[in-house]
This record gives C-alpha cells, sequence and structure tokens, in this order.
C-alpha cells in the first residue's frame, strides 16, 4: 500500500469497532508516516528514545496520576511526537489527553482491549496493511481444485470436517493456523506454517501426519484461497437464509472472497456440504469463462463487418 492513513488502519473491520476514535479528528485522514508502534509506560524517554509512530498506554496509567503530575506527563508524552495514540483498557475518558489531542490534532483512540493485545492487534493490521500477509485461524484444504478456508470456533469441528474430505482424497493445505498472502490484484494464497505442515490435530486421536498416513497426494504446499466456509452452531432460535438470497463476502487483506455460513447440527455431514460449496464454485467459474468467451467472439465479429 502506498499511502496508508490511520482510518485505513484503524477503521472497523467486518462490523467491529475496536477501536474508537474520540479526539483528534482533524488527523485521522493523515498519511501514516512511522509504520511503528510503542507502549508507553509514562517517565522520561531518554533523549534518543524513537519518535514518530504510534504510542499505546493503559487507562489505569493515566488513572493514576495525581492532578499536579497530568501537565508533566502530557508534555512528555507528546515530546514524541506520536502520530496517532491508543489508550487500552479504556472505561472512560480522560479530559485532559483529550483535550490535548484535539489541540494538537492527534487522533486518540480508546479500545476495551488489553494493553499486549491492542498492541498485537494493530501489529497485526500494520503487517497486513505493508506486507500483505497475515495468519488466520481455520483449516485450508484443496476440494475438487478448489481451495476453501473453514473457519468456525473452536471444537465446532473443522478438522474433522477436513479430515473427512481428505478420507474422500481431497487435500490438505494447513490445519489451525494459516499463512495468507495477497498476489496481484484480488488474488489470495495459502499455506501452513513450516513446523505444522502436514500435520492435523483431532480430538481423541492427537496429532496425525496426513502424509504419511495418506499420501503424497493429499497434501499440497498452497492453494489459491477462494471461498470461505463458517461453520457455526446450529440454534434453534436463529433465522438461516435458506436460499443464500444475498452472497455474503469476508474481507482478507483488502480481497473480497465469498462466505457460505453453513449451521452446524449433530450428526450433520459437513465435509458433503463442503464438497458443494465446491462444485458451486467450480460451476460459477465455468459460466464465467464462457461468459467471456462469448463476449469475445462478439467483438471479434464486429471487427470481421
Amino acid at each position: 500500500m502506498d499511502v496508508l492513513t490511520l482510518k485505513d488502519l484503524l477503521d472497523p473491520e467486518e462490523g467491529e469497532r475496536v477501536f474508537v476514535l474520540v479526539a483528534g479528528r482533524e488527523g485521522a485522514g493523515r498519511k501514516l508516516e512511522i509504520p511503528a508502534l510503542r507502549i508507553y509506560t509514562g517517565g522520561p524517554q531518554g533523549s534518543s528514545a524513537p519518535t514518530g509512530g504510534g504510542l499505546v498506554l493503559s487507562f489505569g496509567l493515566l488513572r493514576s496520576l495525581e492532578a499536579p503530575d497530568r501537565k508533566r506527563f502530557l508534555e512528555e508524552l507528546f515530546s514524541r511526537r506520536p502520530e496517532y495514540v491508543v489508550v487500552a483498557e479504556a472505561t472512560g475518558g480522560f479530559p485532559p489527553l483529550l483535550d490535548a489531542c484535539d489541540s494538537e490534532e492527534i487522533p486518540l483512540y480508546l479500545t476495551e482491549m488489553g494493553l499486549h493485545a491492542a498492541e498485537s492487534e494493530i501489529l497485526r493490521r500494520l503487517r497486513e496493511k505493508f506486507h500483505g500477509k497475515t495468519f488466520l485461524h481455520g483449516v485450508l484444504v484443496e476440494v475438487s481444485g478448489i481451495g476453501i478456508l473453514i473457519s468456525g470456533e473452536s471444537g465446532i469441528g473443522k478438522s474433522e470436517c477436513a479430515l473427512e474430505l481428505i478420507n474422500r482424497g481431497h487435500r490438505l493445505v494447513s490445519d489451525d493456523l494459516v499463512h495468507v498472502e495477497r498476489k496481484g490484484k484480488g488474488s489470495l494464497r495459502g499455506r501452513s506454517p513450516e513446523r505444522t505442515r502436514y500435520f492435523m490435530e483431532i480430538r481423541g486421536l492427537g496429532l496425525i501426519n496426513v502424509k504419511s498416513l495418506f499420501g503424497v497426494a493429499a497434501v499440497a504446499e498452497e492453494t489459491p484461497i477462494e471461498v470461505n466456509v463458517e461453520l457455526v452452531p446450529w440454534k434453534e432460535e436463529t433465522v438461516f437464509d435458506r436460499i443464500e438470497s444475498e452472497e455474503r463476502r469476508r474481507i482478507i487483506l483488502g480481497v473480497a472472497i465469498p462466505l457460505v455460513r453453513v449451521p452446524v447440527r449433530s450428526g450433520g455431514n459437513m465435509a458433503t456440504i463442503v464438497e458443494i460449496v465446491a462444485k458451486n464454485r467450480l460451476l460459477k467459474k465455468e459460466r464465467e469463462r464462457e461468459s467471456r468467451e462469448i463476449l469475445l467472439k462478439i467483438e471479434e465479429s464486429r471487427f470481421l463487418r
């Protein structure tokens, strides 16, 4: 990404407002100059301390300040020339900091996340935006040549579903943690971290080596990620879209891929559903290919007139 603003970095992802902008709104649209982040603990940092980038501090630190110490604290904070400030574990506002950020036009964000969790989340987003890479929890399989990311909450049966698919002749790419990279425009590729490659963790069995048990044809080094199948718990009171009247999308590294939510009931055969999802994707790609060929023939016929 050539130009990254704070709005790009900290705006809601997939509808979730993790970071809330409360002050310094004028600065939120500026280009982020230094993709760095530091935890600020207060106190003199020394003349060699780095400046710029973002600062994360805890709300508890702000609450612990006595009135005479607040001015010195804010002076020291802003001497670091931060591009933005994030207050973690926020349960309320801190008027002196809000007023100072508004005055300096330095964006101030609040989050309920813990200090280190907020740091990790921002660093994850920086890594995605600048390097086009991220890690996702789930299982990546190649079904009839279609790369499908199976996601869902822990214990819902992602690995068991993938194991059944492998037993039917499809291929495992990665279990539990998937390394995802953006390739060109609108393309994602997934692979397994080196240390877990070819392995799956199955409840009751522990770790199994898929390559050893099923052979080299049962695994793939990497695959394009074309569809996300999300396994969700079945709830009687929840209304599911029976005809999929609206195609859902999931945004990963700025790339939108189809999202299919599948309610899981005891005894349900999730592997068969995933196979149908893959076949539907193949059929759609074939229709798109045929449409392109027809349009190309129409264009060629115009030149022949």
